[in-house]
């Protein structure tokens, strides 16, 4: 019985079949620029259609929590909202490389302005309906600062690293 289940296994398939897809990530960022020295936590969330086994279209939503490099510095936070495309190079393979790009919006917190998060990385199947992604990308926000009698621009800017599971 089990040697028919192991050989059921290695003739699944590793596509992702064309319907709704959703991702769950947590990724870690590293400032630059103006964000220099600083750090940033996220956990968001995707979801969308698996428009063809490689080519996935959705929205959605993030929570960054971050401070600032200086050591007093209190905790911040951003919500951005976000429009994803992502392409998985390979089909039909455990591992394959995949290209991702979110671009939109952080509507709430002290810093508002735009948001772009591409991104590299692989995928490995854990099964037909559940994938593992680890990915490399930049994040970039052009944010407002509201001082008392100024405004100043703020680029929030840094090299991620992002692990999470689809479904």
């Amino acid at each position: 019985m089990c040697t028919i289940i192991a050989v059921a296994t290695n003739f699944s398939s590793n596509a992702v079949e064309p319907g709704y897809r959703g991702f769950v990530d947590y990724g870690y960022m590293i400032g630059t620029g103006d964000f220099d020295g600083s750090s940033l936590n996220e956990i968001s969330t995707t979801h969308g259609y698996q428009i063809l086994p490689q080519l996935f279209v959705g929205a959605g939503v993030g929570v960054h929590l971050y401070k600032f490099n200086d050591a007093g510095s209190d905790l911040h936070y951003n919500l951005p909202i976000y429009a994803d495309v992502r392409w998985d190079i390979l089909d039909e393979t455990k591992f394959t490389p995949f290209i991702d790009f979110k671009g939109g919006y952080s509507v709430a917190g002290e810093f508002t302005g735009m948001y772009i998060n591409p991104s590299i990385g692989c995928r490995m199947a854990l099964g037909d309906k559940l994938g593992l992604n680890l990915g490399v990308g930049y994040t970039y926000m052009k944010t407002g600062y509201e001082f008392i009698y100024n405004h100043e621009d703020l680029n929030m800017t840094g090299i991620n690293i992002r692990l999470g599971l689809d479904f």
